[in-house]
């Protein structure tokens, strides 16, 4: 029994690209962000701690970023590979029906 052809994805071609745009405007606020950082007046050996903790954030903002973008493009194959077996499901279903409508019209046809 041979393995059934891959189908090509259901989702359409421009969900990568809005995970794209996400991806990009979160890092253009990234990037500000810090440039807001850098911008601000320094504050004398008192404050040292303050730019670490918030690099220590914006790199933990970051970290968790990424991570939701993997975790929606996984969720997004899933959902794919989800709605091509129920398409592949209802196919093989009409393929059955249309062969039993076949047959039972073959039968009726039948002398008796």
């Amino acid at each position: 029994m041979s393995s059934p052809s891959p189908r090509p994805s259901v989702l359409p071609a421009s969900w990568a690209d809005v995970l794209e745009q996400i991806r990009h405007g979160l890092e253009q606020a990234i990037v500000q962000t810090v440039e807001r950082e850098q911008a601000l007046p320094s504050c004398g050996a008192g404050c040292q701690s303050v730019p670490r903790t918030l690099e220590e954030r914006r790199q933990t903002y970051q970290d968790n970023l990424e991570a939701f973008v993997r975790r929606a493009e996984q969720n997004a194959a899933l959902a794919g590979e989800i709605i091509e077996a129920g398409a592949e499901a209802a196919r093989r279903w009409q393929e059955a029906a249309a062969d039993l409508r076949r047959r039972l019209a073959e039968w009726a046809r039948r002398p008796v």
